[in-house]
């Protein structure tokens, strides 16, 4: 068993770049608070709050959707597929985590911050698992 070295990558890089956006942010080198409009903070804190839900909801039960079972199951190369199903859940949970940032910080609205916070814990369960060695074992298991 081994872990890919690009999914890794990919998992620590939106860690630092959160935590990045969170520095510039919070020490006032990238604008915030710009979104001041009673309308825009609502439109901005609802796309917060659905994309959430539905972010974490399919970040989580990724590998139990039909169709990632039926690829990786009949790929010619099972680690192959579960590094790049694995790779396309990261990125669906990045967009979530960053865009919730960037609305926090639009906003200064505690929903969009209780969002980013949400959809950090959900990341910690997505860590990418160590993949098998022979591509021949049930890989979406792992």
């Amino acid at each position: 068993m081994k872990r890919n070295q690009r999914v890794c990558l990919l998992y620590w890089t939106t860690w630092v770049v959160g935590a990045l956006l969170v520095f510039l942010a919070e020490n006032e080198i990238i604008p915030t608070g710009y979104a001041t409009g009673v309308q825009t903070a609502y439109y901005l804190n609802l796309t917060a709050i659905v994309l959430t839900l539905a972010g974490i909801y399919v970040g989580l039960k990724f590998f139990h959707l039909p169709f990632v079972k039926r690829h990786i199951d009949t790929a010619p190369s099972a680690t192959a597929a579960l590094a790049r199903w694995t790779s396309l859940r990261l990125i669906g949970m990045t967009v979530v985590i960053w865009a919730d940032l960037l609305i926090y910080y639009a906003t200064l609205s505690s929903q969009g911050g209780f969002c980013a916070l949400l959809a950090l814990l959900g990341y910690v369960f997505c860590r990418p698992a160590k993949f098998p060695d022979k591509p021949e074992q049930n890989a979406h298991q792992a």
